[in-house]
């Protein structure tokens, strides 16, 4: 019995559907509509796939993903997320809990440390050369401008008399012919020492010709002859080994040679001889060789020449109106001798040196040796680091009487500076010139 009649009406059967073709076509239409859905799922799929695929492809994980952060409060809960839209992380930190209060740190300290002038003109310059607990300030403070002139001060009280000054001739030394003449002071102030160049002269005009000077003693030679009339034969004399004797002289008579064959021949100078040929009658004479003696003499020597030679002379010295005393060689000696003090005495030799550099160690006596008449010089006491050494002079050093005194100042490296003139070898004239510090 159809369950459906078709739009013929009852009279029209070929429009009637059964139950067994309805059944069988919603089995059909559910086939179909679970392929249609498999389908739909399908392609559901795929397009997801598409969409991560086309997402990871536009993602660059090394350079397109930037991150943000920000500052929750305390106690908030801390946040992440992304958008894949602007590929950025956004972070959301909270602050953190307050932390307990620090020890108390030590006290900074500040101190000065090198202080420097600088140049004129210069800034002023504060570095810390410490750290920034322990301040340690180097400071360099420029030098200030010149200031004016200040007023003249008051004239000072008029000083103590001082002691006569010496004076003495040093060197005497002759300078080259045209030169000008010097006088220089190697000594001091208040012991003079005068060195004197003095130019040669020029070269005078010949003088006249000396008187014929004293007959010399009689030299070796012949001293005289003889002739012996028996036997026609001259003998010579001589007292230094030339004499000989003749053959016989009486011709032909004689069986000899006739005086008219006597003759002189002169030989070239040499050793001086005499020789006779007793068969010619020739003497040969052989004058001596005097080439190597002076036959005359013109000075030719300077004083610049001579003192070359040797300038030292005990002898006193006249150059027109000058007249320089001979001066003892030792007095002429300079420079310093130094010398350290290492016991109770210490010998000074005025030999070495003229002046002496003497450094006080400990308390000592000075001696004085080798002192010669005209001599002068300068003593420098100089005390040690330590200081506070004193001395004694010698019996024969003599100090002024009622002027200036002997001041020995003791400080640690100060100097004392005495000059003394040694009169002769029982009297040195010492005295005080100045301290130094």
């Amino acid at each position: 019995m159809p369950i459906y009649r078709g739009d013929g009406g009852s009279g029209d059967s070929s429009t009637d559907a059964y139950a067994s073709q309805i059944s069988e076509y919603a089995t059909d239409a559910a086939n179909s509509a679970t392929a249609a859905a498999a389908s739909a799922t399908s392609a559901a799929a795929s397009a997801t796939a598409a969409s991560n695929a086309a997402d990871t492809a536009a993602t660059d994980f090394n350079n397109s993903l930037t991150a943000s952060a920000s500052t929750l409060g305390e106690g908030v809960s801390a946040t992440a997320s992304y958008s894949s839209a602007t590929k950025v992380f956004t972070f959301g930190i909270p602050t953190g809990a307050t932390g307990a209060t620090g020890a108390t740190g030590a006290a900074a300290t500040i101190s000065v440390g090198t202080v420097s002038t600088g140049a004129e003109g210069s800034s002023a310059t504060v570095t810390n050369s410490g750290t920034s607990g322990a301040a340690v300030f180097d400071f360099s403070i420029p030098v200030g401008a010149t200031g004016a002139t200040g007023a003249t001060g008051a004239t000072g009280a008029t000083g103590a008399a001082g002691a006569a000054a010496t004076i003495s001739v040093g060197t005497v030394t002759t300078g080259s012919e045209g030169s000008s003449a010097t006088v220089s002071n190697s000594g001091t102030t208040a012991a003079a020492v005068f060195d004197f160049s003095i130019p040669v002269g020029a070269t005078g005009a010949t003088g006249a010709t000396g008187a014929t000077g004293a007959t010399g003693a009689t030299g070796d030679g012949f001293t005289g002859g003889s002739y012996n009339a028996s036997t026609g034969v001259v003998t010579f004399t001589s007292d230094d080994g030339l004499g000989f004797s003749t053959g016989d002289l009486r011709g032909a008579d004689g069986a000899g040679i006739e005086l008219t064959d006597l003759s002189v021949t002169t030989n070239t100078a040499g050793t001086a001889a005499l020789s006779y040929n007793n068969t010619t009658g020739v003497f040969s004479y052989t004058p001596p060789d005097l080439s190597s003696y002076l036959t005359s003499y013109t000075e030719t020597d300077t004083l610049d020449s001579v003192t070359g030679r040797g300038a030292t002379t005990t002898n006193n010295i006249t150059v027109g109106d000058l007249t320089a005393d001979a001066v003892n060689a030792d007095a002429l000696t300079y420079g310093l001798n130094s010398v350290t003090v290492s016991g109770a005495t210490t010998t000074l030799d005025f030999a070495a040196n003229s002046s002496h550099v003497v450094t006080m160690t400990q308390a000592t006596t000075f001696a004085f040796s080798n002192a010669a008449a005209g001599q002068t010089g300068v003593l420098y006491i100089k005390q040690d680091a330590t200081g506070g050494w004193s001395f004694t002079l010698p019996a024969i050093a003599k100090t002024p009487k009622g002027g200036a005194t002997i001041v020995q100042t003791t400080t640690a490296n100060s100097v004392s500076v005495l000059s003394y003139t040694v009169l002769d070898a029982s009297n040195v004239l010492v005295n005080y010139i100045a301290d130094f510090a």
